[in-house]
């Protein structure tokens, strides 16, 4: 067909082929038909605008190619470093899509930013932030889970998750607590009990004890055989731990007499405690050898906490306390003087005193004739009120 003549009038034409088929045809990222491809008459067409326009792509400078890169990677590496992956990694992807489409804008005004570095510099800088939080950061919250994940309570142990550096593990002296308890003439027991009663029995037991000792804000050390050793006042520190540890004491005693109700009526063994316990400066770190190690205290006042407790069986009594624990008990409590004593390891005598408490059965007694005056009133009967009693938690 015939074109008019004014159709070209003041223009640049240019004449080629684009059939697809044809060798005139080469490879663009600016294909608009999406198929990354252009004819070579459509290259120099478009040459020919930008010379004519004065619009050029113009490469981003070296320097400012380089700074972007890095200004991404450290904000990448920040977020990962002290965010959990679940909040970085969301973050990543956020500021990755941002840089995207802020390069297609400046694009199309001519300003080439190279888009490829910067996002694999943010998916490095993610995965090393990550690994530094798990290798790292983890490491210290691996080490205090696998120590105190079954010696704290709830509320601790978050408290150590959020903040492991609390607990120095790499040895800290500290004015705190400790309290022996051992249950008395357990050996004798042993030897007419069958072997999965007693171990169950054993383990009620300490369940029970070990749920006061965290009530009262305390750590369980260790078990050795049927003797707890609980602190107060570490791995976190604990102005009030030797009266966390008093009334831990006392309620461990209580608990017992309620634990010997029920045991009474299951025909099981009958248990007492003696209780042993001293406040001072002492020293609690992570200790063992290369191969095994726990969080535990050392020093003389944690020998003396044991002296007091073995000191039950001549004294005839069920809690003993140090002097150094009794000044710092802020409590009612009925305190005795037993008067001084030397005790193996120390050269000059120590002032002990008893805290009273009534005997296991005895304070069991009493809360069931107080349980069974309010059952009475509330019209329930005796055995309904002991298996109330029973399942007091």
């Amino acid at each position: 067909p015939e074109v008019d003549p004014a159709a070209f009038k003041d223009k640049i034409v240019f004449v080629g082929l684009t059939a697809s088929g044809l060798v005139d045809i080469f490879q663009s990222p600016f294909d608009n038909k999406g198929q990354g491809r252009m004819p070579g008459v459509q290259m120099h067409a478009s040459i020919a605008d930008s010379i004519i326009s004065n619009r050029f792509i113009r490469p981003a400078a070296v320097g400012w190619k380089l700074a972007s890169t890095l200004a991404a990677a450290v904000a990448i590496g920040l977020l990962a470093a002290f965010l959990p992956f679940t909040g970085a990694a969301p973050a990543a992807v956020i500021v990755m899509g941002a840089w995207v489409a802020y390069t297609i804008f400046v694009f199309k005004d001519g300003l080439w930013l190279n888009m490829t570095e910067p996002l694999a510099a943010m998916g490095l800088a993610l995965f090393s932030g990550t690994a530094y939080q798990y290798f790292v950061e983890g490491k210290e919250k691996r080490e205090v889970k696998r120590l105190f994940g079954r010696y704290v309570s709830k509320d601790v142990y978050d408290e150590l998750i959020a903040h492991p550096d609390r607990a120095e593990l790499g040895g800290k002296r500290r004015e705190m607590t400790v309290l022996f308890s051992d249950i008395r003439g357990f050996t004798t027991i042993t030897e007419s009990g069958r072997p999965e009663d007693l171990v169950a029995q054993l383990n009620e037991y300490f369940s029970r004890m070990v749920e006061i000792v965290f009530r009262h804000h305390g750590t369980v050390d260790k078990f050795v055989g049927d003797m707890v050793m609980a602190l107060f006042g570490a791995p976190l520190d604990d102005p009030a731990h030797a009266e966390h540890a008093a009334r831990a004491a006392v309620d461990m005693v209580e608990e017992l007499g309620r634990l010997n109700l029920k045991w009474a009526g299951e025909g099981r063994a009958q248990l007492d405690i003696g209780i042993g316990i001293n406040s001072g400066d002492m020293i609690a770190g992570n200790i063992g050898s290369s191969s095994i190690m726990s969080y535990t205290v050392i020093g003389d006042n944690v020998n003396l906490g044991s002296r007091l407790e073995s000191l039950n069986k001549d004294y005839k009594t069920r809690i003993i306390i140090s002097d150094a624990t009794r000044g710092r008990l802020t409590g009612a409590y009925d305190i005795r003087p037993l008067g001084d004593v030397t005790v193996k390891g120390k050269t000059r005598p120590v002032a002990i005193f008893e805290m009273h408490v009534p005997s296991p059965m005895a304070a069991a007694a009493a809360s069931s004739e107080s349980a069974s005056s309010a059952a009475a009133r509330a019209g329930v009967g005796p055995r309904e009120q002991l298996i109330k009693e029973d399942t007091i938690p």
